[in-house]
């Protein structure tokens, strides 16, 4: 990992323009014109304390300094126009560089840690960073400030100047300690803040589960518990912070009230007129905002460094460099058309054959030593009881694990990336919990793709779907809503197969193909399916009428493969399908008499 300001060089080199016009803004005159503006004070104040002071030289300072007061709050609107700019461009730059890290790995490991806790990272982190890229030039402004306006004190009284200085550096070195603890009290908040935003999603996202067995009661305990303990913490946040703020913007007045008691006693020996007390006031009153602010800025790269090695965290100990890359946020400019690999004469799929794959979870359980091959044209089913490995080896096959071991060749050349191999035109995939997005069902199975480049009704038709289109709202541009909750179990696992379908892929891969589904439905489903006798399908199932249609059945057990064949063979010749074969026959008579008994009760 390099140092922590290298990546915030990096970001600056991204827009340098924008960000050192800003920084000129900001060091150049916000700092520096209330320097202008005490020397005017010390002229006016000195004109005024003359018996026979012209009117004139009162009214140029006063335009001067009105003058200054516009010209500060003019630079103040630019400068933070300019910041915002720059905010929106760093942040999409990193939350973009973050994605594509995220879509590089395989999905098991794609995440350092729970879906809640990276939402943290991506929204609080980031702008922690972009936080102190903002503030990173202030401190050289706040020096040359500082600089000049102690030379000007030093060459109008040196002892008063040293007499009042010296205690706000005091005042200083006791807020920045003060700091370094709220830093750690900072970091305990950001990891309670994310713990609750991860229980929250996932009481969101069981809470039909939650209600069946009862535990509501347990949850809420559990969502209390990391609820008090963000409240401790934010609570410890917000008295620190609100302590170390107090003591910043009293510094201010330490500092008037130090000069006024300096002149006091040393005042008639050092020939302070009403002038250069105003000039002190002044200056000591600005210097005490300045120390307060670099107070800030050394809690802000504290806070920045632990932000900044959260987000390295999604490289997982790999070169990192590329959080930073300068690539093309599209922020004003029009979004790129979205492109998809034509088809290529090497993309054709005559058969896919897998050689030893094994991957093993940490507690051992997975598969080990697996062998198959997939013919073009054919229907391969994957089954096994609950547990065998038959998610696993499909994830495994298709990238979405790291393999332990194992090659895969297409058409007789080795895959050496399946997760990046593994994509249209070559395979489309439908795991077995299919996402939908809250977008209309037209572009849940475009995703990106043109229109013009689908046959939607053809693939309507072949995922069973057209019925059902024609009995919504408004059709194929329905909102099928947050969680799809608009859809039924059996329309959104069709409508996964729609957009798996709209891939046009030589290879599908299909997890759970037709849980949800009546029988009616999931035998015209296959029928569909296998109509084109070009298409290649790899399935995992255990439901007899996926089992009926298959040209082959490959049956784990314990993770490894028990036997291959077809449904015929093996009933007679393999215990582990005859075993699961009854339990689904008996399951389908449950669900048939029950079927019958709610028709006769209608």
């Amino acid at each position: 990992m390099r140092k922590p300001l290298w990546y915030i060089w990096q970001l600056i080199r991204y827009r340098p323009g924008l960000y050192f016009g800003s920084a000129l803004i900001n060091n150049g005159l916000y700092y520096l014109l209330p320097l202008i503006s005490g020397l005017m004070l010390q002229q006016l104040f000195d004109t005024l304390a003359q018996k026979t002071a012209n009117a004139g030289p009162i009214w140029i300072s006063l335009l001067v300094l009105t003058a200054i007061a516009v010209g500060r709050f003019g630079t103040v609107y630019i400068a933070n126009m300019w910041q915002a700019t720059q905010n929106f461009i760093f942040e999409a730059l990193l939350r973009k560089n973050i994605f594509v890290q995220l879509f590089r790995l395989p999905a098991v490991q794609a995440l350092p840690s729970s879906s809640g806790e990276a939402i943290t990272r991506l929204r609080d982190d980031i702008n922690w960073v972009i936080d102190f890229a903002r503030w990173i030039s202030d401190p050289i402004g706040q020096l040359i400030t500082v600089v000049i306006g102690l030379g000007i004190l030093l060459s109008t009284s040196p002892l008063i100047t040293v007499v009042t200085f010296l205690p706000l550096l005091v005042f200083f070195v006791l807020a920045k300690r003060l700091s370094a603890h709220l830093q750690k009290v900072r970091q305990a908040h950001q990891k309670a803040t994310g713990d609750v935003s991860q229980t929250l999603q996932d009481i969101f996202a069981a809470a039909p589960l939650l209600k069946v067995y009862g535990s509501e009661q347990a949850i809420a305990r559990h969502l209390q518990k990391v609820n008090d303990t963000r409240r401790k913490a934010l609570l410890q946040d917000t008295i620190l912070g609100q302590l170390l703020s107090t003591i910043v913007a009293q510094m201010s007045d330490i500092g008037v009230a130090l000069v006024l008691i300096a002149i006091a006693l040393l005042g008639p020996n050092e020939h302070i007129g009403i002038g250069d007390l105003a000039l002190f006031i002044s200056y000591m009153s600005w210097f005490s905002k300045i120390l307060g602010l670099s107070g800030g800025w050394t809690s802000r790269y504290a806070r920045m460094k632990v932000s900044l090695n959260r987000l390295l965290d999604f490289w997982q100990n790999k070169p990192d460099d590329t959080l930073v890359e300068h690539v093309p946020t599209y922020l004003q400019e029009e979004l790129p058309p979205c492109t998809y690999p034509a088809r290529q004469e090497t993309d054709r799929l005559e058969e896919l054959v897998v050689q030893d794959l094994s991957y093993h979870y940490a507690n051992g359980a997975g598969i080990e030593h697996i062998n198959f091959s997939v013919r073009r044209g054919s229907f391969t089913v994957i089954t096994g009881r609950v547990g065998a490995g038959k998610t696993t080896l499909l994830r495994s096959l298709l990238g979405l694990l790291p393999q332990d071991q194992g090659q895969l060749f297409w058409n007789g050349k080795r895959i050496e990336d399946p997760q990046s191999f593994f994509g249209p035109p070559r395979c489309a995939y439908t795991p077995q919990i299919p996402h939908l997005f809250s977008l209309s069902l037209k572009d849940n199975i475009l995703l990106g793709l043109p229109e013009t480049a689908v046959d939607m009704g053809k693939i309507l038709h072949d995922a069973v779907l057209e019925q059902d289109v024609i009995q919504f709202e408004r059709q194929i541009d329905t909102l099928i809503g947050a969680r799809a909750r608009n859809l039924s179990g059996g329309q959104l696992q069709r409508t996964a197969v729609a957009r798996m379908l709209a891939r046009d892929a030589e290879l599908l891969a299909l997890d759970d193909l037709s849980s949800s589904l009546d029988g009616a439905t999931e035998q015209l489903l296959l029928q569909r399916l296998r109509a084109n006798p070009d298409r290649t399908c790899l399935v995992v199932s255990h439901r007899p009428a996926v089992l009926r249609a298959a040209d082959t059945i490959i049956v784990l057990k314990q993770g490894t493969i028990d036997a291959i064949g077809t449904l015929d063979n093996l009933l007679q010749t393999n215990e582990e399908i005859q075993a699961i074969w009854a339990r689904e026959q008996e399951k389908e008579s449950i669900e048939f008499a029950t079927a019958q008994k709610q028709q006769e009760k209608d």
